[in-house]
């Protein structure tokens, strides 16, 4: 599915900013590459949300939305 990259990517930040134990840099190739980013200490995140409107596109906006949100809090 399209939305697996940003899936994982959500997994691994809120792992990060739980302190999780095990952080789930394997999930996908795009946090394998981002890893050593993702885990540096001096690493900030700033997650910008691209949504459509367009009914063909519900569900990538439903998940975005809905990542964006479990981050924010």
């Amino acid at each position: 599915p399209s939305c697996l990259p940003l899936s994982a990517l959500g997994s691994v930040i809120l792992a990060l900013v739980s302190g999780a134990k095990h952080v789930p840099y394997r999930e996908h190739r795009l946090t394998l590459l981002l890893r050593e980013c993702l885990a540096a200490p001096s690493c900030r995140t700033t997650m910008i949300a691209h949504v459509s409107d367009a009914p063909a596109r519900h569900a990538e906006t439903l998940s975005t939305v809905q990542l964006a949100a479990r981050i924010h809090r």
